[in-house]
Protein backbone atom coordinates (compact mmCIF):
# COMPACT_ATOMS: atom_id res chain seq x y z
CA UNK A 1 0.00 0.00 0.00
CA UNK A 2 1.29 3.39 -1.28
CA UNK A 3 0.16 6.69 -0.38
CA UNK A 4 1.63 9.45 -2.40
CA UNK A 5 1.35 13.47 -1.24
CA UNK A 6 1.85 16.04 -4.30
CA UNK A 7 0.57 19.20 -6.31
CA UNK A 8 -0.81 16.83 -8.82
CA UNK A 9 -4.46 15.78 -9.25
CA UNK A 10 -3.56 12.26 -9.90
CA UNK A 11 -1.92 10.99 -6.79
CA UNK A 12 -3.66 10.13 -3.01
CA UNK A 13 -3.49 13.61 -1.38
CA UNK A 14 -2.88 16.77 -3.66
CA UNK A 15 -1.95 20.56 -2.23
CA UNK A 16 -2.75 23.64 -4.42
CA UNK A 17 0.52 24.49 -5.68
CA UNK A 18 -0.62 28.54 -5.12
CA UNK A 19 -0.82 27.87 -1.67
CA UNK A 20 2.37 25.55 -1.26
CA UNK A 21 4.88 26.38 -3.79
CA UNK A 22 7.55 23.93 -1.77
CA UNK A 23 4.99 21.02 -2.62
CA UNK A 24 6.74 18.85 -5.69
CA UNK A 25 5.08 17.31 -8.39
CA UNK A 26 5.87 14.11 -6.33
CA UNK A 27 7.04 15.20 -3.01
CA UNK A 28 6.64 11.80 -0.40
CA UNK A 29 5.24 8.95 -0.43
CA UNK A 30 4.16 6.58 2.97
CA UNK A 31 4.45 2.94 2.27
CA UNK A 32 2.97 0.57 4.29
CA UNK A 33 5.17 -2.34 4.50
CA UNK A 34 5.88 -5.12 7.33
CA UNK A 35 3.48 -3.38 9.72
CA UNK A 36 5.39 -0.46 9.71
CA UNK A 37 4.40 2.88 7.66
CA UNK A 38 7.79 4.34 5.78
CA UNK A 39 8.19 7.75 5.02
CA UNK A 40 10.20 8.11 1.27
CA UNK A 41 11.13 11.98 0.61
CA UNK A 42 11.01 12.23 -3.33
CA UNK A 43 11.74 16.34 -3.95
CA UNK A 44 13.55 18.36 -4.15
CA UNK A 45 13.06 20.81 -1.86
CA UNK A 46 12.72 18.54 1.02
CA UNK A 47 10.22 16.47 3.89
CA UNK A 48 10.86 17.39 7.56
CA UNK A 49 9.94 14.35 9.84
CA UNK A 50 9.43 16.17 13.53
CA UNK A 51 11.24 19.28 12.21
CA UNK A 52 13.73 17.55 11.00
CA UNK A 53 15.17 17.32 7.15
CA UNK A 54 14.91 13.23 5.99
CA UNK A 55 17.66 11.77 3.97
CA UNK A 56 16.47 7.87 4.17
CA UNK A 57 13.77 6.11 4.56
CA UNK A 58 12.33 6.35 7.34
CA UNK A 59 9.51 4.37 10.03
CA UNK A 60 6.99 6.65 10.99
CA UNK A 61 5.25 6.56 14.52
CA UNK A 62 1.64 7.91 15.62
CA UNK A 63 1.98 11.24 16.39
CA UNK A 64 4.81 12.47 14.11
CA UNK A 65 4.75 15.61 11.88
CA UNK A 66 5.33 15.68 8.58
CA UNK A 67 6.16 19.12 6.75
CA UNK A 68 6.42 19.28 2.88
CA UNK A 69 9.20 21.29 2.15
CA UNK A 70 10.79 24.25 4.89
CA UNK A 71 7.64 26.68 4.42
CA UNK A 72 5.23 23.84 3.23
CA UNK A 73 1.95 22.23 4.73
CA UNK A 74 2.07 20.26 8.15
CA UNK A 75 0.64 17.18 8.59
CA UNK A 76 0.34 15.13 11.73
CA UNK A 77 0.45 10.69 11.40
CA UNK A 78 -2.23 9.22 13.30
CA UNK A 79 -1.16 5.65 12.11
CA UNK A 80 -1.46 2.85 15.00
CA UNK A 81 0.28 -0.22 14.77
CA UNK A 82 -1.94 -3.14 14.26
CA UNK A 83 -2.06 -6.14 16.45
CA UNK A 84 -2.24 -9.24 15.28
CA UNK A 85 -4.55 -11.70 17.09
CA UNK A 86 -3.94 -15.24 17.33
CA UNK A 87 -6.63 -17.72 17.35
CA UNK A 88 -6.25 -20.36 19.02
CA UNK A 89 -8.26 -23.34 16.96
CA UNK A 90 -9.76 -26.73 18.81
Amino acid sequence: DVCTLSRLRTYDIVFDSEHYPSVSKQHCEVIFDQDEHVLHDLSRNGTLLNDRLIDQAVVLQPGDWIRLGPAGPLLRFLGQRQQRKLVSRA
